[in-house]
């Protein structure tokens, strides 16, 4: 998943578009994608699971929210360094345009350990979302 296959539509509502590597290839069984939405696992070895996904949506949550994208470099070898090597972390600028929970659903999805990554399942529990739940 990438910003650029998000269509956003009024009244909060999103749909996906751009499924072609999808409708291709069978799933967890070959890695295609961008390298700067790429999860960690995807270059080491090549088994994964829906954490790539949630990987995705923090790499994405974070474009959407500052302009860029975190994991980002002049070519895919640089690319790939930084997902392997850099852990997500704002500055202080960046901190102070978000709240702390949206901080910590970000860091949560970006965390390179995949067995400590927050879980497809529970991103919609998160605080960060309390505020919609509420309404």
């Amino acid at each position: 998943m990438k910003k650029e296959i998000v269509n956003g539509e009024s009244q909060m509502i999103f749909k996906l578009g751009d499924f072609g590597f999808a409708a291709q290839k069978n799933t967890f069984s070959t890695t295609l994608g961008t390298y700067p939405y790429m999860a960690p696992e995807l270059f080491e070895s090549g088994e994964y699971d829906s954490g790539v996904d949630v990987w995705a949506l923090g790499v994405m949550t974070h474009q959407l929210a500052f302009g860029h994208i975190y994991f980002i470099g002049n070519d895919q070898w640089e690319i790939k360094k930084k997902v392997l090597n850099v852990d997500y972390k704002l500055g202080p600028k960046e901190r102070s345009m978000v709240s702390s929970e949206f901080q910590d659903f970000v860091s949560k999805c970006l965390v390179k350990d995949r067995s400590k990554r927050m879980k497809a399942s529970d991103l919609c529990s998160h605080p960060v979302f309390n505020k919609i739940r509420e309404q």
